[in-house]
């Protein structure tokens, strides 16, 4: 359990937006085609280099992208962290859980680079 809110605390730390992505106010409305999943995809990165394990399960990505305030945007254009990852799977890999008692939904994603 310390070790969840230890992993959810550095996805929080790490999405200072304007320390970590480099960003200003105006990408908070993405509505600039690629670019918007630029910001997406350098979010989700930035995660998974940071992470000491270089993964995370799909959970906690999910919180690192709420807490930079982008989860809402990656649903509205993706349907998705699922189907946003899968687009993107020449960046990321997604592990799915191999046994029956893995936590349903809940999946290992890695940075491919």
């Amino acid at each position: 359990r310390r070790l969840r809110r230890d992993r959810v605390a550095l996805c929080l730390r790490l999405f200072d937006r304007h320390e970590t992505l480099g960003t200003d106010d105006d990408h908070n409305d993405h509505d600039d085609g690629d670019d918007g999943d630029a910001v997406l995809i350098s979010a989700v990165r930035l995660m998974l280099k940071r992470s000491p394990r270089g993964s995370l399960s799909s959970r906690d990505v999910g919180r690192g992208l709420a807490a930079a305030g982008l989860l809402t945007t990656l649903k509205d254009r993706h349907a998705g962290l699922f189907h946003f990852l899968q687009q993107n799977s020449d960046v990321f890999k997604v592990e799915l859980p191999n046994s029956k008692s893995a936590t349903p939904f809940e999946y290992e994603v890695t940075l491919l680079d």
